[in-house]
């Protein structure tokens, strides 16, 4: 992270990235132990960002994880490799205000190291309509999109519209 508006951002990033992979592993024998998983600094792969007081990102991260010197197998495997590789994606809403950045959501899904089951943001926009302000985005994946109006709090996130734009 070398952008100095995020200076202070990669321990916040990587307690919200910890918690949420914790809930995700307790749905299913996850093949790397916890102790290993929170060692890993997750990578950023996009960071979308708007407003000033507070200023709100939008995060994508991962963690890659191979397992050819274990006996873990992840339990999506298609293939040999699907079972050998698997990564933790993660998503996830932030705010900077004048005492740093506070995480206001984040998940993770465990997908194949194709990313597939990954869903990725494309920004389109943000507007102000009276004292609210609203981010307009499509989210997709290899097999999916929908559009998404997002309320951005200074304290939380709530999707407001939305719609599906198809699917395989």
């Amino acid at each position: 992270m070398r952008a100095p508006q995020l200076n202070g951002f990669a321990a916040v990033l990587h307690e919200a990235f910890d918690k949420a992979e914790r809930i995700t592993a307790g749905g299913f024998n996850h093949p790397v132990p916890q102790r290993v998983r929170e060692q890993m600094e997750p990578t950023l792969e996009a960071v979308y960002a708007f407003g000033q007081a507070p200023r709100i990102y939008y995060v994508e991260s991962h963690r890659q994880y191979d397992l050819l010197q274990s006996e873990g197998r992840f339990p999506f495997a298609d293939s040999p490799r699907d079972a050998m590789c698997g990564i933790a994606f993660g998503t996830g809403w932030f705010s900077r205000d004048e005492k740093g950045f506070h995480a206001l959501d984040m998940s993770v899904r465990i997908v194949r190291c194709d990313k597939y089951g990954a869903t990725y943001m494309l920004p389109f926009g943000a507007m102000h309509l009276g004292t609210r302000t609203y981010w307009i985005a499509q989210f997709s994946g290899w097999d999916h999109e929908r559009y998404v109006v997002v309320d951005l709090g200074p304290k939380a996130v709530q999707a407001v519209v939305n719609a599906s734009g198809g699917g395989c």
